[in-house]
């Protein structure tokens, strides 16, 4: 079974809580956390664990991790260029190397 977990912005903190599909605690966490944070996990890759938002320096492009609902994948947003990309995020980061830079919540 896959892990299915999630990461939002603490109201009172602004500390990341970290929530996982299945711990019983759903209410609390939504409760916690500012609601247009809350990001979902999307894999671990290379060490580093990956949540829809993160930043992500790919190539030379900063690139910003969105769910494409057309292909039913995460995928990376291009920013300079605001173009999505068309391949699946884990078969792109196979492809080439990158840097997690952070995500769209700290690095404003």
């Amino acid at each position: 079974m896959r892990t299915i977990k999630f990461r939002g912005k603490d109201v009172n903190t602004g500390e990341w809580l970290y929530w996982q599909f299945g711990d019983g605690n759903g209410d609390t966490f939504y409760n916690k956390v500012i609601p247009g944070t809350v990001c979902q996990f999307v894999m671990r890759h290379e060490g580093n664990d990956i949540y829809e938002h993160d930043l992500i320096r790919y190539l030379v492009f900063l690139c910003e991790v969105v769910f494409d609902e057309r292909i039913g994948a995460f995928c990376l947003l291009y920013l300079r260029s605001r173009t999505l990309g068309r391949i699946p995020l884990g078969e792109e980061l196979r492809l080439s190397g990158y840097e997690l830079e952070g995500n769209i919540f700290d690095n404003k």
